[in-house]
């Protein structure tokens, strides 16, 4: 095995760690009503949803996708770049949807509790299945690697 492919199985298994914590959150988020006037206790499962989600779109997009590239001896380039060359492998469907992943993350990263914390929720949980989804596929892709 090489060393990239060694990193490449590094980043898989941080990933499915991520993505277990994630669905788990989700699994305890999907079904809340979503408003201001939340109990602290479903603000807290929120939050943490949100941590999760931007983290595990950290790992797909800056780790696992970028160690795809360099496994395919592409290197370099924008975000925009890594997400196009992603598409182009078939493991994106939609170069706008992964974008759409990105700001949210952003949002979260970002002094967040300045804005609309119910709507940056209700876009965590609208979006959650569709990152989780995406990891399957870069999961099923990096299968030629093992």
């Amino acid at each position: 095995m090489t060393e990239d492919q060694e990193i490449l199985k590094e980043s898989l298994e941080e990933l499915r760690q991520a993505k277990q914590w994630l669905h788990h959150s989700y699994s305890l988020c999907k079904a809340l009503q979503i408003n201001m006037n939340m109990e602290i206790e479903s603000f807290d499962k929120l939050e943490a949803l949100t941590s999760r989600f931007a983290r595990l779109v950290d790992l797909l997009v800056n780790k696992t996708f970028r160690t795809i590239d360099t496994l395919e001896l592409e290197y370099g380039g924008s975000l925009i770049d890594v997400v196009n060359r992603a598409a182009k492998r078939g493991i994106v469907d939609s170069v706008e949807q992964v974008r759409e992943f990105k700001d949210l993350r952003n949002e979260i990263a970002h002094e967040y509790a300045k804005r609309d914390l119910t709507r940056i929720f209700k876009n965590v949980v609208q979006l959650t299945p569709s990152v989780l989804d995406l990891c399957e596929k870069t999961e099923q892709y990096c299968l030629k690697w093992k």
